[in-house]
């Protein structure tokens, strides 16, 4: 073989070896570009697919709570049922205001829209309460976070729940009370202690009921405790007694002082009564009429 024609072979087999290679560059990087864009779009369709979901659950839920609420409402005194709006969205509240009404007005927060009318402690209080002197509203929220549901219902039930509880706030403010006192049970807890520190100038007031310590975060408790909140702690029921001690040390060192009580309650359908007196007592000594 010639030398000039080995020269030309091997100029092209060395052109031919750059240009294989730019093109495995070209493909290589057209693999990653796809790959990338297919995540991206499998994201933006996974989202899309969540958010749809909760849409329709809120849609089911909405539906559902709205035949609930109708039925809560055809079976208590016309007088006593109020309708409030949130962005147009009329939801149920029961409203008894005392006769000889105190400047503070309490809020019922039940977890759960039946509890308005199932004989539990809520209802009981909306029953005594207004009898005592003090006004009493309670609020139909949606259901609060369940271990059943995902993060994005979750979520969305308690933001509604959120603008539930602000406006049952502002229509008591608008009754003429003075400021507002929160009782919760152990799901609406959570709820109730982000409206007391949010609303922390007209809420003088908050019982926890058998919250589980665990829920008891360490920075919403300094919160409450530096809006100067008058706290009413009833215990789960069967808290050892060191359990007890720690639990009102944990209080403490958040900054409560006298502003904070500590009850414990009997097991079972005694405990309903049983707490219902207690916290009229409470209100009662803490709070002027």
């Amino acid at each position: 073989m010639s030398r000039p024609t080995s020269t030309l072979i091997y100029w092209i087999r060395r052109y031919l070896a750059q240009f294989l290679a730019q093109i495995a560059k070209i493909m290589a990087t057209f693999i990653a570009s796809s790959l990338v864009l297919w995540l991206v779009v499998s994201s933006q369709l996974g989202w899309a697919a969540d958010k749809n979901a909760v849409s329709a659950a809120t849609r089911d839920h909405q539906r559902s709570a709205d035949l609930t609420m109708q039925a809560l409402a055809a079976a208590v005194e016309p007088t006593e049922v109020l309708w409030l709006k949130t962005d147009d969205q009329p939801f149920l509240s029961l409203y008894r205001p005392a006769v000889d009404a105190a400047q503070m007005a309490i809020i019922l927060l039940p977890s759960q829209p039946h509890q308005m009318a199932d004989g539990g402690l809520l209802q009981t209080l909306y029953r005594d309460l207004p009898i005592a002197g003090w006004s009493a509203l309670i609020v139909a929220l949606p259901a609060q976070p369940s271990q059943h549901a995902n993060e994005l219902v979750n979520d969305a039930h308690h933001r509604l729940a959120i603008h539930r509880t602000n406006q049952a706030v502002d229509h008591m403010m608008a009754q003429g009370a003075g400021s507002t006192a929160l009782i919760a049970d152990r799901l609406s807890a959570q709820l109730a202690i982000e409206t007391a520190i949010t609303r922390s100038e007209i809420t003088s007031g908050l019982v926890l009921w058998q919250l589980d310590h665990l829920l008891l975060s360490s920075d919403k408790l300094q919160q409450l405790a530096s809006s100067q909140i008058t706290l009413l702690d009833i215990l789960p029921a069967d808290l050892l007694a060191q359990d007890k001690i720690n639990r009102r040390r944990q209080f403490q060192l958040a900054g409560f002082g006298q502003n904070y009580r500590q009850i414990s309650v009997p097991k079972g359908q005694a405990a309903i009564r049983y707490s219902s007196r207690r916290i009229q007592e409470w209100i009662a000594t803490e709070f002027k009429k």
